[in-house]
This record gives C-alpha cells, sequence and structure tokens, in this order.
C-alpha cells in the first residue's frame, strides 16, 4: 500500500509543464469551453484559482502521478483538474468574506 502524502499524489508543482504539455492543456481548455486567457502556466505557487488576479494557475500539479491512489483528487485527469478550477472555484469568486 503507497502511503498518502498530505498533498496528494499528483506530480510535483515544481514539474515544467513542457510546450506540449502547454499544447494539449490548451487543448482540454478549449473542450471544457473555457476561457483560455484566464490560465497561466509555469507560473504561480501551484494548480490553483486565485480570486484577487482572476487567474487559474497551471503548474506540473495538474497531473495525477500515481496509479494506486483512490483518492478522488489524485484520480483526477487534468482535464478535470483545470474544469475544478474554472468552474468550481472562479464561479465563486468575489464570494469570500471579506
Amino acid at each position: 500500500m503507497v502511503e498518502r502524502k498530505a498533498s496528494g499524489l499528483r506530480k510535483s508543482r515544481f514539474s515544467i509543464l513542457t510546450s506540449e504539455d502547454i499544447e494539449s492543456l490548451k487543448a482540454d481548455i478549449k473542450a471544457i469551453k473555457a476561457d483560455v486567457s484566464v490560465f497561466k502556466f509555469n507560473d504561480g505557487p501551484c494548480t490553483c484559482y486565485i480570486d484577487a488576479t482572476d487567474t487559474v494557475y497551471v503548474r506540473g500539479d495538474v497531473f495525477p502521478d500515481n496509479e494506486y491512489s483512490i483518492h478522488p483528487r489524485d484520480m483526477m485527469s487534468a482535464r478535470a483538474v483545470l474544469a475544478h478550477e474554472y468552474y468550481g472555484h472562479r464561479s465563486y469568486k468575489d464570494t469570500s468574506a471579506k
């Protein structure tokens, strides 16, 4: 059995996305009908949505890393992660308590 790390079993956020990775991710973004201009690659702290900048940052942790994990977050495809950040988090921008 694989011990689960607190940060999950996705690739490292420090893993640099290649130009091929970015083109593939842009195709995923188009497939989910999201605005590609909202996404920034190899920038930001990790793959996440930041309300203050209205930006989805995409880093190496967008990709799953472990085929043995049964945790839903670890098993999500890159496309699912992009949709989660864009439609899950971005849909609620400006709604947090100030």
